[in-house]
């Protein structure tokens, strides 16, 4: 659930901020990948973690050790809720069962950069000098693969058992169709090839994936696939020259890239227009894994675990206001960024107390996703006179929903008896008739033709003080002129009102005959 963020001082103080938010764990090290096998249980690690990984079972907000039986493992990577493998970054790897729970400790004599699972059984390795390694025994046992090439692979990601891809230095992007038995090398880019470092590969179908890194500090790469890896091309932005070290999307349209110096950029249109997203840090931020479309980790170096719970994106209200006119209340608010926004019910109560009772009066449609400032309105109006207070119900698209501060209105009785002119007016058939009473009257509300003749009484009796309306229908009255007739207080006030009833053409009406017949 994402919150409603009022950007307002209320008694000196500013109400927080949602977003992304650094998570206190008490754990020391430089986190270089995070993996979650549900919405709540999820793993980071780091090899500056004493033969442990950290665990959490609660969304990322807390963390607690998880004991390997040797050194700790650099990088993680879960096929289903129980088969996992997370590896050292050295010789030695880990393999589950259940969940992580237990950790079995395997032999891979490589140094890998980065792992992946293409099934409960299957594990593939990547690393120095275009070192690939294949398991189909749960990392017990390894083949090398040979690429013919000899750039590092710095990241492998596997989308089904047999569709894999991994990228490195070089612009290296490779793929395989056969579960890593085979490997067709290839490149995201054919200009300067070597100054491009790629540092994470990201797949969500069989053909449609992203990648991203640096390039000798002149520009972030963003690359886009949708042949499956044949061919890249280039996303555009100028957000940010760090380099990029993780790619992660929720589907075709929405993901974040994240990089060094606490670079956090988002899309929702598939990576061909990015927007940059407040990480709070300037450290260097090495993975990124979205559990849902609204909670997300990113772990990175000193310590670095951020969280998310609205997607890093919250409907982020900067202005809520009302300014009256008579006996009408206009609010008027503004977002800055919105997420999954479906829209405001605006809730009134006549006290701001715990107790009060709110009722909805009226609802405004979001925007749904939007980087840019969105303003809304809305006008109520209420039946009497006397003091009012607004807030706004943020309702997200799932039905969850967050409520806003409360702004205050104050709607005083008028100050003499008055007539208002009539609307419409032309009319027909019906009309609005308005009057404003400064204190409890009897009043006689009527009208008249120009013979002066009594056609209609509209009101008569009591009336406490107050904005006043009331409907007139002329349906059964012949077309002219009429006057409205207001008395009061020992007051009269008269208006005109012109009543039109349209005349049928012959033409018409002869088609209408002969329509009938």
């Amino acid at each position: 659930m994402k919150h409603l963020i009022i950007l307002l001082f209320i008694s000196g103080i500013l109400l927080p901020q949602t977003g992304w938010q650094a998570v206190s764990h008490g754990y020391s090290g430089h986190f270089t990948d995070v993996h979650f096998v549900s919405s709540t249980t999820g793993y980071a690690v780091s090899s500056d973690l004493s033969n442990q990984m950290i665990k959490t079972t609660d969304g990322g907000a807390t963390w607690f050790t998880v004991a390997t039986s040797s050194y700790s493992p650099s990088y993680i990577d879960f096929y289903s809720s129980s088969s996992g493998y997370a590896s050292t970054g050295g010789t030695w790897g880990y393999y589950t069962v259940d969940g992580g729970s237990t950790w079995y400790i395997k032999y891979s004599s490589s140094y890998p950069y980065d792992c992946s699972m293409s099934s409960a059984f299957n594990v593939i390795l990547v690393g120095s000098s275009g070192s690939i390694r294949r398991s189909t025994d749960q990392g017990s046992s390894y083949t090398s693969v040979y690429t013919g090439n000899t750039y590092d692979l710095n990241s492998v990601f596997f989308y089904s058992e047999n569709y894999g891809w991994t990228c490195g230095k070089g612009a290296a992007a490779y793929y395989t169709t056969d579960g890593g038995v085979n490997w067709t090398v290839n490149y995201v880019t054919a200009t300067v090839p070597a100054l491009h470092y790629m540092q994470s590969v990201y797949f969500i179908s069989q053909t449609t994936g992203w990648c991203v890194g640096g390039y000798s500090g002149n520009y972030s790469p963003i690359f886009k696939t949708t042949d499956g890896g044949v061919n890249w091309v280039k996303q555009n932005h100028t957000l940010t020259v760090n380099q990029l070290n993780a790619v992660f999307f929720l589907n075709a349209n929405t993901g974040w890239a994240v990089g060094d110096g606490g670079v956090i950029l988002y899309t929702t249109n598939g990576g061909t227009n990015w927007t940059a997203q407040t990480s709070g840090t300037t450290n260097n931020l090495r993975e990124v894994f979205f559990v849902n479309s609204t909670t997300g980790i990113i772990v990175g170096d000193f310590s670095t675990i951020l969280r998310t719970v609205d997607a890093g994106l919250p409907v982020e209200l900067t202005s809520f206001t009302s300014a009256i006119s008579k006996n009408q209340v206009t609010l008027k608010w503004k977002t800055a960024t919105e997420v999954n926004n479906y829209g405001f019910d605006i809730e009134r109560s006549e006290t701001n107390t715990p107790a009060a009772i709110w009722l909805k009066t009226g609802f405004v449609e979001g925007n749904g996703n939007s980087n840019s400032e969105k303003e809304y309105q809305f006008t109520d109006t209420p039946e009497k006179p006397g003091k009012y207070y607004y807030r706004l119900k943020q309702l997200d698209t799932d039905g969850q929903f967050e409520y806003s501060m409360v702004v205050e209105a104050e709607i005083v009785n008028p100050a003499a008896i008055r007539l208002l002119n009539n609307y419409p007016n032309p009319f027909n058939p019906a009309t609005t008739i308005s009057y404003e009473l400064a204190e409890r009257s009897f009043i006689v509300l009527d009208i008249y033709n120009q013979l002066g003749e009594t056609v209609s009484t509209v009101n008569f009796g009591e009336q406490d003080a107050g904005y006043h309306k009331t409907e007139f229908s002329g349906v059964d009255l012949p077309g002219g002129i009429y006057y409205c007739r207001l008395r009061g207080g020992n007051k009269e006030q008269v208006i005109k009102m012109l009543l039109l009833k349209e005349k049928i053409r012959r033409g018409s009406l002869h088609a209408e005959v002969k329509k009938e017949e």
